[in-house]
């Protein structure tokens, strides 16, 4: 599995960064530069569960006191998410997105099913940056900034 992320990487001209890599285990990281933001990504490859995990960061992390609001607006928008979910780490206030897959058999479809998780990824990062920020910087309220994201999305793009 490992060589068909690193193929698919490379031959998409995205530069990554092995940071280990033995028989059992591989962690990639990338940075990628989204319409709404810098996100350091990592992922990582289980060789013996035959799995990885894909994780896109927020570019900042949030101060301690804003910890608990920013859970409760990531809670909200796990319940509205189908693929993958959000995360704080309330120690570092570090917050992500990430997407698992176990893969039983390689085949074909291997490598577009990772590339559609990593843009899944990316993609939903990058949609939600705007809402993340307006509860660590605006002080808008968990609950205020999601209904305000769903009551501006364009119904065009469904």
């Amino acid at each position: 599995m490992r060589n068909i992320i690193k193929t698919a990487l490379e031959s998409s001209s995205t530069h990554f960064q092995v940071l280990e890599e033995n028989d059992k285990k591989c962690v990639l990281r990338l940075g990628f530069g989204l319409k709404n933001g810098n996100c350091d990504t990592i992922i990582d490859i289980d060789s013996d569960w035959k799995s990885y995990m894909i994780m896109v960061f927020l570019p900042t992390n949030v101060d301690e006191n804003k910890r608990r609001r920013i859970a409760e607006l990531l809670n909200r928008m796990n319940t509205i998410i189908t693929i993958g979910n959000f995360e704080v780490d309330f120690q570092t206030g570090r917050v992500r997105f990430k997407v698992g897959q176990v893969f039983e058999e390689i085949n074909s479809d291997t490598d577009l099913i990772f590339r559609r998780q990593m843009q899944l990824c990316l993609h939903t990062m990058d949609e939600y940056i705007p809402v993340i920020m307006s509860v660590i910087y605006a002080g808008v309220l968990p609950d205020q900034a999601l209904n305000q994201y769903l009551n501006n999305i364009d119904s065009s793009l469904n």
